[in-house]
């Protein structure tokens, strides 16, 4: 990336042993995460300082 390129990724680990079980890259720029979050029906929640919030299922 070049310096001022930002993104934001959600990774998922295993929480035994450490090893990425995915990783997806969130849309827009989003500098850095202020929050993630889980809902009862599995979404989840990243909202970013610049203000825009992602919803992944």
């Amino acid at each position: 990336m070049a310096a001022g390129d930002y993104r934001l990724e959600l990774v998922v680990l295993d929480t035994r042993d450490g090893t990425e079980l995915d990783r997806e890259t969130l849309p827009g720029q989003g500098v850095f995460s202020v929050g993630t979050t889980a809902a009862l029906d599995g979404t989840v929640f990243v909202a970013a300082i610049t203000g825009w919030l992602a919803a992944l299922r």
